[in-house]
């Protein structure tokens, strides 16, 4: 639907690629992934992804919103933080609330 995916993964790049071909444009590093995106969704908790740079990915994206598929982040801090934070299980905590 014209959604273009930007993946990054430390562990499984080469079978996600043999799964996803070449509808999905695959990068070296998580902040490359981040860059421009509108979104950013987290499917893996690999240890890489638990304590990133916030402010920096903040900077990069076009929109602070993440949708995290394994609760790596408190919901609290990352609306500090001024994201929109997406995760299962767990209320949702608008940006401007805190």
């Amino acid at each position: 639907r014209g959604a273009e995916v930007v993946a990054h993964d430390p562990e499984a790049i080469e079978s996600t690629r043999e799964v996803l071909g070449d509808v999905v444009t695959y990068v070296d590093t998580p902040m490359e992934a981040v860059k421009h995106a509108d979104v950013l969704v987290i499917p893996t908790d690999w240890n890489a992804f638990r304590s990133p740079n916030f402010a920096e990915i903040g900077t990069l994206m076009k929109a602070k919103v993440i949708v995290d598929g394994r609760n790596l982040y408190e919901p609290k801090v990352m609306a500090a933080a001024g994201f929109d934070y997406h995760c299962i299980g767990r209320p949702h905590i608008p940006p401007a609330t805190v």
